[in-house]
């Protein structure tokens, strides 16, 4: 009954302490009395709870270290083993908690998620400790009473009045708390505080590999388009033979142009911009009635193509020297009725070369580029023009293109901007180049540049050069080739002949591929390196290679693939794989740093410097980490640091 329990007397026996030499209590004296108070307060607990001692249910706190080897509380998988006396554990010594509550990891069973599963405790040298959070920065040791001594070598030192301190690594880093000693310490019981384990440390360099550029694909039908090449011929006297040279050429101009089934037109203009009509020196009229300018230098009317007038029966006489006679006088008549003249004619050949010897009596005054500029800015005009066909001026002219324009007359100057009406007001997005002082020259060769160029036309030339000089009244042609080289156009000199047919065959083989090509749409600059053609129009598909003799090139300059050998006359669908150099690159990716992937790293224990300053964990500005590669990326203005990095963790 719970009242004969309250009735029974309590006794507790004391004796007076011997004092150990050093003035302590005797240790045996003391452990008696202690005993005996803790049966006399054991028999009273067990008397109010109605409990016996060692009942099942009981929890035993105990406190007595056991030989040196149990604690007051659970201290995990890297704590020495419990007692063989301890019924249980108490897992929160001083806080009332039990194990599981006491942090993630305090036990084998939590897999070593805790800094304290993976630091060591400190013990021996008289104590035993143990790790009361799961940050590893609290511990409380228990240690033989003897370490209350001044001269005690033990893990804790204290000065007997609480205050403690310790040699041990870890220790070291603490604020140590001991209990004060007094006459019934039968331990010393220490807490410490604020404790730093030493992390794991490994060095790293992040890096990021540079940014792939982002492909591109075309697919395109390739079928042959229609070029139009006008030849614009230099009428005026001395030119008779030069014409006949190249009326002989021109066989090799037709034989390279028609490869690879390309289409084509051609059409005949003069050089002459006033529209003589005196006789030439065959009898001849002059072959242009019309002038694209009159007497004042005003604009008169847009030049038309030559075209043959009676039935001419001239058959050039093929040799390669001056003199060269177009046969009877007044063989041939022309007008301004021509019109573009398709190479699948049979007639086209023949009627070419008439249209090429024009006689050599027309004005002096030539200025072949205006000419040509001239006719196909009426074309833009009519919206006949089309941009995206290709386009070629042949010119064949004994003297520069500028219209004797140092010649004061007022029949001899031809300036941009200025000095004449060009009636330019009505050309569609036309934005020329503003004049360039008071050099006409310079400011038209300019516009020459901008106006061929702007339209994609390419402009050949065969003139007179420096090495010309047996005649002396001609002029070089600086501004033909300042012009030629801005289109990538041909070039031969007109003292050379026998250079014609060379000349004739590049033009043709330009026109070809001019006509066949595969061009890449317009604002995109392919990187050739990474180009890929396959012909799709057969199954299976076929790979074409780079090649100049049988393959594909880049013409770079129109931006567009020519075919050359078997593949030339494969027309129908293809598709091209390239990189494109006018899309920008993507962003370069953060730096990356992985861990060894057999490192155990605890996630929530990394911590990251450069150079001994803290990088802060922070997807913006720091550092992240991909557990399942053990890779750490970073951000923001730690992309580009180039201190050393370190990587602490437990």
């Amino acid at each position: 009954m719970p009242g004969a329990w309250f009735a029974q007397p309590v006794a507790v026996t004391t004796e007076k302490k011997r004092l150990s030499p050093q003035g302590r209590p005797d240790a045996g004296a003391r452990a008696r009395d202690f005993a005996y108070l803790a049966l006399a307060f054991a028999s009273i607990w067990s008397a109010f709870a109605c409990v016996p001692l060692g009942a099942p249910g009981a929890e035993t706190l105990v406190s007595g270290r056991d030989g040196g080897a149990d604690t007051d509380r659970d201290v995990g998988s890297t704590s020495p083993a419990p007692s063989s006396t301890d019924a249980h554990v108490d897992a929160g010594v001083g806080t009332g908690a039990d194990a599981d509550a006491a942090g993630p990891g305090r036990d084998a069973a939590s897999g070593g998620n805790c800094v304290s599963d993976r630091v060591d405790v400190p013990a021996g040298q008289g104590c035993t400790c143990a790790w009361v959070d799961c940050e590893a920065t609290e511990l409380e040791c228990a240690c033989d009473v003897g370490c209350y001594a001044d001269d005690a070598d033990c893990l804790i030192e204290t000065d007997g009045q609480g205050g403690g301190s310790s040699n041990n690594e870890t220790l070291g880093t603490c604020v140590i708390q001991c209990d004060p000693e007094s006459d019934l310490s039968e331990e010393l019981n220490c807490t410490a505080t604020s404790c730093e384990p030493t992390p794991n440390s490994v060095s790293i360099e992040p890096s990021s590999d540079d940014p792939q550029p982002t492909a591109s694909a075309l697919d395109a039908e390739r079928d042959p388009v229609v070029v139009k090449v006008l030849f614009v011929i230099d009428n005026s006297a001395s030119m008779l033979d030069d014409q006949m040279a190249a009326a002989c050429a021109i066989d090799e101009f037709f034989d390279a142009a028609s490869a690879n089934e390309a289409v084509y037109e051609t059409g005949v203009l003069t050089t002459d911009i006033f529209g003589d009509a005196s006789a030439g020196a065959y009898g001849e009229v002059c072959t242009n009635p019309t002038a694209t300018y009159d007497s004042n230098n005003e604009y008169s009317r847009p030049p038309q193509l030559v075209g043959l007038s009676n039935a001419c029966n001239l058959e050039p006489v093929c040799s390669c020297a001056s003199g060269q006679s177009p046969g009877v006088p007044e063989a041939c008549s022309f007008d301004s009725n021509g019109a573009w003249l398709s190479n699948g004619d049979a007639n086209s050949r023949r009627l070419l070369r008439q249209l090429i010897v024009q006689g050599q009596a027309c004005s002096g005054r030539e200025a072949g580029l205006e000419q040509a500029f001239q006719f196909f800015a009426e074309m833009e005009r009519a919206g006949t023009f089309d941009a995206s066909a290709p386009h070629e001026v042949v010119v064949i002219s004994d003297e520069d293109t500028f219209a004797d324009a140092t010649d004061p007359s007022p029949y001899g100057r031809i300036c941009s901007f200025s000095m004449a009406k060009r009636h330019t007001e009505t050309i569609p997005d036309f934005e020329p180049p503003s004049p360039i002082g008071q050099s006409c020259i310079e400011s038209l060769t300019d516009f020459y540049k901008y106006y061929f160029t702007s339209r994609g036309i390419i402009v050949n030339g065969i003139h007179f050069t420096n090495d010309c000089r047996v005649r002396t009244t001609e002029q070089t042609g600086h501004g033909y080739l300042e012009v030629i080289e801005a289109t990538g156009g041909e070039v031969a000199s007109i003292c050379h002949c026998e250079t014609f047919p060379d000349f004739f065959a590049k033009v043709g083989a330009r026109t070809s591929d001019l006509s066949t090509s595969l061009c890449f749409p317009e604002g995109t600059d392919p990187d050739p390196s990474t180009i890929q053609v396959t012909y799709t129009e057969v199954e299976p598909n076929q790979s074409v290679p780079k090649s100049s003799s049988d393959g594909w090139t880049l013409d770079t300059s129109r931006n567009c693939l020519t075919f050359s050998g078997s593949w030339g006359d494969k027309h129908g669908d293809f598709h091209v794989d390239y990189v494109d150099r006018n899309v920008p690159l993507p962003p370069k990716p953060d730096p990356v740093a992985c861990l060894d992937p057999s490192l155990d790293v605890l996630e929530d224990s990394l911590a990251v410097t450069c150079d001994g300053s803290d990088v802060p964990r922070d997807a913006t500005n720091g550092w992240t980490f991909d557990a399942a590669n053990k890779c750490l990326t970073f951000h923001g203005s730690w992309t580009e640091a180039t201190c050393a990095f370190e990587v602490h963790y437990f």
